[in-house]
């Protein structure tokens, strides 16, 4: 398997000060200072100033005589005035390269507040879930430049590309078309509900180490939002189309996880500005007890009481009990034997 760690090269550029003097640039990405260089052309000034100085006073004391002296004095004071110029005027180019740099950098910190993050080398399958606080890695495999930044809580919070690769089937892969055969076990992703998500995909050419990789809701990393926006990319670049610009912004609910709770992305695509957003659900896999739900004791309703009635075949019956007969609220009334329906049976 082949390792995405990428080889540092030292630049260096010399700038010529003229008659055998020069300053030697050494160009490195962050921070940009020439202050040591401004004050060495600022020395070497100075004593040529003061060399040019002295040759006017021996052409004084001879004289202003054109003897063979005097005119080898003129011509060291000429070159000498010359190196001067060519010295000044390389001193104002470093000026103005601070000032162009510096205004570079404040925009870059503007739009990236961790650019000034440590460079740090991971291997590309390095399945370790731990990240440095405050690091800066490259997690674009092989040549690629895809940077993942980490903020003072060891969380990856950004991921940039100038540029988005689609992999290809020449590079170092494995039999199931992977860079890698795992993903880094960052904190969170032992869950049955959240993948190994990456932030850039393997198929896009990003790495599978810690700083490329968020532990993602399942249904969203492989049929959701974050699958959906993937494949429009790869559409776009398979269409020989472009991905550029690209920038993730990765945020989480507090300090202490690694499971973020929302994602941004933004990209230029086929030259059209495109942002996908969307939120990382989390499932609590905390098993639910059921309750038998309590039910209260109501109180029983107040019953009736029932009254015993009173059965007589006739009247005849009735009477021999109750002579006057009965009203319809007494238990021997029976409506058969109130013939008149005046509410009285059996009266005399």
């Amino acid at each position: 398997m082949k390792s995405s760690m990428k080889r540092i090269i030292t630049k260096f550029k010399s700038v010529p000060v003229g008659l055998g003097l020069f300053l030697a640039i050494l160009f490195v990405a962050f921070p940009v200072d020439y202050t040591d260089e401004i004050a060495e052309a600022k020395a070497q000034i100075e004593a040529l100033e003061a060399q040019l100085g002295e040759k006017t006073q021996t052409k004084i004391q001879l004289g202003e005589q054109y003897t063979p002296q005097y005119e080898a004095i003129e011509r060291e004071s000429q070159q000498i005035a010359q190196q001067i110029t060519t010295l000044t005027s390389e001193k104002t180019a470093l000026a103005a390269k601070i000032k162009t740099k510096n205004e570079t950098l404040a925009a870059e910190k503007a739009n990236n507040p961790y650019a000034n993050n440590t460079l740090i080398a991971i291997d590309a399958c390095n399945t370790s879930g731990n990240r440095t606080a405050l690091a800066k890695v490259d997690i674009g495999y092989g040549e690629r430049e895809y940077y993942a930044y980490t903020n003072e809580h060891a969380q990856l919070v950004r991921v940039d590309a100038k540029t988005i690769q689609l992999q290809s089937t020449t590079e170092d892969l494995t039999t199931k078309g992977r860079y890698c055969h795992d993903e880094a076990k960052v904190s969170g992703t032992e869950s049955s509900t959240l993948d190994e998500g990456h932030v850039i995909a393997d198929s896009l050419g990003g790495t599978s180490n810690a700083y490329n990789i968020t532990p993602q809701n399942s249904t969203i990393n492989r049929s959701g939002a974050q699958a959906d926006m993937e494949e429009t990319m790869r559409t776009a670049l398979k269409g020989n189309g472009t991905v550029s610009d690209f920038v993730a912004t990765i945020t989480y609910p507090d300090t202490t996880t690694q499971i973020p709770s929302h994602y941004k992305y933004e990209m230029v695509i086929n030259g059209t500005p495109k942002t996908f957003e969307f939120e990382n659900i989390v499932v609590d896999e905390t098993p639910v007890v059921e309750q038998t739900p309590v039910v209260e004791a109501q109180p029983e309703a107040p019953t009736t009481p029932q009254v015993q009635k009173e059965y007589f075949q006739n009247c005849t019956e009735l009477k021999a009990v109750y002579p006057s007969g009965v009203d319809a609220s007494h238990p021997a009334y029976q409506k058969k034997m109130d013939r008149d329906g005046d509410g009285y049976a059996c009266e005399s």
